[in-house]
C-alpha cells in the first residue's frame, strides 16, 4: 500500500461482529485491506455499529471506490459512506496558539 488508503465507515453492521471477519470477507472480494477498526462511543466508551477501513489503492487490485457501492457484507445489509474526520482545529494547550500541538510548539517557558 504505497499510496494513501482509501478510509470509508461501513454502517448498520451488528457490534458483535469480528473485525477480522469483515476483513476477510473485504479481501475475498478483491480489495487491499489495511486496517479495519470498530468505532466506539466517546463518553461511553460503548462499541457502536461503525467499522473504519481503510482500502488500500493499488495497481494489481480492483478499484477501490467499488467499496462505496456495496450494499451486503456477509449476508447483513450494510452502507458504506466516505470517513470525513474529525473537523475539530487543533490548538496547543502550551501557549494557547492554534493550528498545532504543544508537541511541536516552539514556545520557550521562562521559569
Amino acid at each position: 500500500m504505497g499510496k494513501r488508503p482509501l478510509k470509508v465507515v461501513i454502517k448498520d453492521i451488528p457490534v458483535d461482529h469480528d473485525t477480522g471477519e469483515i476483513k476477510k470477507c473485504l479481501k475475498k472480494h478483491g480489495f487491499i485491506i489495511g486496517k479495519v477498526t470498530r468505532l466506539i462511543q466517546f463518553r461511553m466508551r460503548q462499541p457502536l455499529p461503525f467499522f473504519l477501513v481503510e482500502v488500500g489503492k493499488s495497481e494489481i487490485s480492483s478499484k477501490p471506490e467499488r467499496i462505496l457501492r456495496f450494499k451486503n457484507l456477509n449476508h447483513v445489509s450494510i452502507s458504506v459512506d466516505p470517513y470525513r474526520g474529525r473537523n475539530k482545529t487543533i490548538q496547543c494547550f502550551k501557549c494557547n496558539r492554534f493550528n498545532h500541538t504543544a508537541e511541536l510548539c516552539n514556545m520557550t517557558t521562562d521559569v
